[in-house]
Formats: structure tokens, C-alpha cells, sequence
């Protein structure tokens, strides 16, 4: 998850200001040879990497008969979505604090993942000294306030610049301490455990597309923080959900033994 948020924070603003200083073909074209590089890397360098075991369709998906592990997948997802349903239109949502300028997106963008990244890092230490079951609780309710405040934060640049890097933090440092509560579950399992957790990651950014083209079309741009928040509250439902029922289990087996 760190490479992901320090691809994003490289990546989206370099796009950005790509796109604005000359037009989007541009920004696919540089897309084009990134691409064609890390190709020449992979073949260069990671050729002679053994590959693990295969693992079948049905052996992935069958960590989803847990409830357990559901409820976690379905924490990460709707978080996500909650989170990107305002950044997946960062343009239209800033664009008072933009104002045009296509370096201060590009800067607010790399404020954002520069955020996320170090967040990424700080969490994987947290997460040693505290319950990850705590640590998600209080991310996503912090989260919750941040993103629902921005359609007031993002009036102005200054204002806009700490609320996005407080956004970004808040929003990447989520991932970590859910993916050592789904390893927690089934530790054997881990790789295709996380592996779902990346699939809802993805999955929870498509779908914010979706949602904030309608929360755009229905409330407008400068509203979507709304609609983020409550989406991570349905997250952090889904998280304690996840956390009772993981505990029912434990003292199930308990007094089983």
C-alpha cells in the first residue's frame, strides 16, 4: 500500500500539471512511457522470480465465507469509496482553492499522497503498540469530520491545503491496520487475504466514481464531502460489526475448549 500511495503522490500531480500546461493527450502519452519503462524493468530485473503456487478461483474467494473477513473486505471497500468519491473529482471540488491553476492542483494532489504515504509507513509502527481494532475506529471517525467539513475547507487554499494532507493520512492510513486484522484472522492465508483486501480497495475507488458522478449531478461538486462522510460512517459500522463478531467467535471457541 505505501508503493501504491507513493505512486499516487508522484503520479497524480505530475498528471495534473501535464494535463493543464498542455492537454490530456500529453498526460497519456507520459502514462505510455511509464509504463513501457517499468515493462523494460520487469523483463530486466524480475524475470527469474519464482512464481508461488497457484491458487484457484475458488480458493480465493473462500475466505468470504467467513463473516468475519466479509465485514473487514466490506469495511476497507466502502471506506475507500467514501474517501475517493471526493478525490475522484478533486478539480471540481477545489476549484475555489484552484482557482485555474494547474500547480497548485498538482500541488495539493502531492500533498495528499506525500500524506498518505507516510501515514502508510507511521501505521505499520502503530499498529505494534496499539489494537488495530482501535486504530481503524479512530482513523475512520477523524476521517469522517475531515471529509465532511471539506465542502467548507475547500473554499480557500489555505484551509484546502491542510485538509487535504489531514484527508490523505487519515484516508491511506486506514489500509495497514485492516490488513493486520484480516491476516489476524487466518494468518495460513495471508496472501490471498490480502489480496481480497487490495481487490476492495480497487474495487471501492471504482465505485466512487460512480457515486460522485451522481453526487455531482445531484448536489453538485462542492457537496461530495457529504456524501464521502457518510459513506465512511457505513464503513465504521461495518468495522465494529466485524470486531463484535470476531469477538462472539473468540469466546465461542473458548468455551468450546
Amino acid at each position: 500500500m505505501a508503493g501504491f500511495s507513493a505512486a499516487t503522490a508522484l503520479g497524480s500531480p505530475i498528471g495534473a500539471v501535464v494535463g493543464g500546461v498542455g492537454d490530456w493527450r500529453w498526460t497519456m502519452v507520459l502514462v505510455s512511457v511509464l509504463g513501457g519503462l517499468s515493462g523494460l524493468g520487469i523483463w530486466a530485473f524480475l524475470a527469474d522470480i519464482p512464481l508461488p503456487p497457484k491458487v484457484t478461483l475458488r480458493q480465493r474467494l473462500a475466505p468470504l465465507a467467513d463473516v468475519r473477513a466479509g465485514l473487514l473486505l466490506m469495511t476497507t471497500l466502502i471506506a475507500m469509496a467514501g474517501t475517493f468519491t471526493v478525490y475522484n473529482y478533486f478539480a471540481v471540488a477545489f476549484d475555489r482553492a484552484i482557482a485555474g491553476d494547474a500547480y497548485v492542483l498538482g500541488g495539493l494532489l502531492a500533498a495528499w499522497g506525500v500524506a498518505g504515504t507516510a501515514a502508510n509507513l507511521f501505521a505499520g509502527r502503530l499498529i505494534d503498540r496499539a489494537d488495530a481494532r482501535k486504530v481503524v475506529q479512530r482513523l475512520l471517525i477523524a476521517l469522517v469530520l475531515v471529509v465532511g467539513t471539506l465542502p467548507f475547507t475547500s473554499a480557500h487554499l489555505w484551509s484546502a491545503a491542510i485538509a487535504v494532507a489531514v484527508w490523505g493520512g487519515l484516508g491511506w492510513g486506514v489500509l495497514v491496520p485492516q490488513q493486520h486484522r484480516l491476516v489476524s484472522l487466518a494468518p495460513s492465508i495471508a496472501p490471498v487475504l490480502l489480496g481480497l483486501n487490495t481487490a476492495g480497495t480497487y474495487l471501492g475507488v471504482t465505485t466512487a466514481g460512480v457515486i460522485g458522478a451522481a453526487g455531482v449531478n445531484a448536489l453538485g461538486a462542492h457537496a461530495l464531502g457529504f456524501i464521502g462522510a457518510a459513506l465512511i460512517v457505513v464503513a465504521l459500522v461495518f468495522s465494529e460489526l466485524a470486531a463484535r463478531r470476531a469477538a462472539a467467535t473468540q469466546r465461542d471457541s473458548t468455551v468450546e475448549v
